[in-house]
């Protein structure tokens, strides 16, 4: 593409002859100071004529006496545009600062609308887009710079007759500075709501989706912006965003791990104040950022989206392992001494209820999973996982214990009380997460197991745990 400044160059070019004379000339030593003088003074009117008159359309300027003797200096400044200094609060003032910019380029092409109309609007394209590289330099927010690339694509006609064109030649830096900048807000913003985030003290429907929601909307902003001001640069922006989601999801989910694993240590030490909200926010985040980038990332390279939500979902995955250890501890202890203590134990795990025996586990449940209407869907799932471990494990501890030790030390018919059991385990589970899948089913069969003889009591029981297995 022709650059607009190139034709001033190749002028200045045809000057050098002229030049390279009149240095002969003074060192020839032929003349007098004066005629030295005199000599310089006519070779630089000379040079002002031969840089306009390519550029005119009317050839008498040129035998005009007036225009001969007419000082270079003062036919250049005739063609410069004196722009406004720029104001020390660009960021407040760039809106004002470009009405200004316009109305000067638009006063001086009135004013010489008639006198080499091409070279002028060259030389002012040149002058303008040397200004709004100032301008780009000094501004810092990726708004502004928007700004100003919008301003530049819609001030073309400023120079309807110039061979060049002023977003060509200045917007491909303008557009990669946009990009820099919006890259580097939204990291910032990222990390700060992260950290505001960290800070949160309180546990409520409000601090449970700030989070991805605020996450959302930071990378959604910028390209909502563009796609209103200038839809060209919605894939590239889009794109940028996405990228800082993968490498703040990369920080979050590595952060995240370590806490939770932390916090999975020492559940035990938090029966006053659970702290299951922190792993169930955890899986509300990352499914609902895996469902915004699976639904929006419209632009986005396929391999970023993939490789978000694979991030996202093994940041699940692991969440729920460490839960299901959770559980699992808690069933294991509770239920072994379930198991190994009698009607008459004092043990705080057990006691007697209307003649059933009442297992501390369902109490434990309670305490470290309460119900929590803000976090229902989760629960669900967590729940429904826990449901599953506690009757496995219940039924190992079964197999394990023969049928006269826990008629001896429990006192009762041993079917009823693992009918009792599995019920209460129902009403539990069912109270913290409402609409959960039943899976009792097999405890409720134990009854009609017992029964039967010893040994095929043990073998249905196993049958029973394999099936089990198979469906989990």
């Amino acid at each position: 593409m022709k650059k607009p400044w190139s034709k001033f160059l190749s002028r200045r070019d045809s000057t050098r002859p002229v030049i390279n004379d009149n240095n002969n000339y003074i060192e020839n030593g032929h003349e007098s100071e004066c005629m030295v003088h005199n000599s310089l003074r006519k070779n630089e009117e000379k040079k002002s004529q031969e840089l306009f008159s390519p550029c005119s359309d009317d050839a008498s300027d040129d035998d005009d006496p007036s225009n001969r003797f007419e000082p270079m200096q003062s036919r250049k400044g005739s063609m410069s545009l004196t722009f406004p200094e720029i104001p020390a609060d660009l960021e407040q003032h760039l809106h004002r600062h470009l009405e200004n910019v316009e109305e000067i380029v638009q006063n001086k092409r009135n004013s010489r609308s008639g006198d080499n109309s091409g070279c002028l609007e060259d030389h002012f394209l040149l002058q303008t887009s040397e200004h709004l590289n100032i301008l780009l330099q000094n501004i810092s927010t990726s708004k502004n710079c928007l700004f100003l690339i919008n301003w530049a694509f819609e001030r073309k006609q400023l120079f309807p007759n110039s061979e060049s064109d002023l977003v060509e030649e200045w917007g491909p830096e303008a557009e990669t500075k946009l990009l820099e900048r919006i890259k580097e807000e939204v990291r910032v913003s990222l990390d700060k709501i992260l950290q505001e985030d960290r800070n949160q003290t309180e546990h409520n429907e409000e601090t449970y989706i700030q989070l991805y929601v605020d996450i959302i909307q930071c990378i959604n902003a910028m390209p909502k912006l563009v796609q209103n001001v200038r839809p060209r640069l919605y894939p590239q922006v889009q794109e940028v965003c996405y990228q800082e989601l993968c490498d703040f999801v990369k920080r979050y989910t590595s952060e995240q791990t370590k806490i939770l694993q932390q916090k999975a240590e020492t559940w035990r030490e938090h029966v006053e104040n659970p702290e299951m909200i922190h792993f169930l926010k955890t899986l509300k985040t990352c499914k609902e950022l895996g469902n915004h980038v699976s639904t929006n990332a419209t632009f986005v390279r396929v391999p970023l989206v993939q490789e978000i939500n694979k991030i996202l979902k093994e940041m699940e995955e692991s969440t729920m392992q460490l839960l299901n250890k959770i559980v699992t501890e808690l069933a294991e202890t509770s239920l072994e001494d379930y198991f190994k203590s009698r009607n008459t134990s004092c043990n705080c795990l057990l006691h007697s209820i209307s003649g059933q025996r009442h297992c501390g586990l369902f109490d434990e449940l309670r305490n470290h999973f309460p119900r929590l209407s803000n976090a229902s869907d989760e629960q669900k799932i967590v729940m429904d996982e826990a449901y599953k471990i506690v009757v496995h494990s219940y039924l190992k501890h079964l197999i394990q214990k023969s049928q006269w030790k826990l008629k001896r030390y429990w006192s009762t018919d041993v079917g009823q009380a693992v009918d009792d059991f599995a019920k209460e385990l129902h009403t539990t589970i069912s109270d913290l997460a409402p609409g959960v899948q039943q899976w009792n089913c097999i405890l409720l069969k134990i009854n009609d197991i017992l029964k039967s003889n010893i040994d095929g009591l043990r073998l249905d029981i196993l049958g029973i745990c394999g099936d089990f297995k198979e469906k989990r």
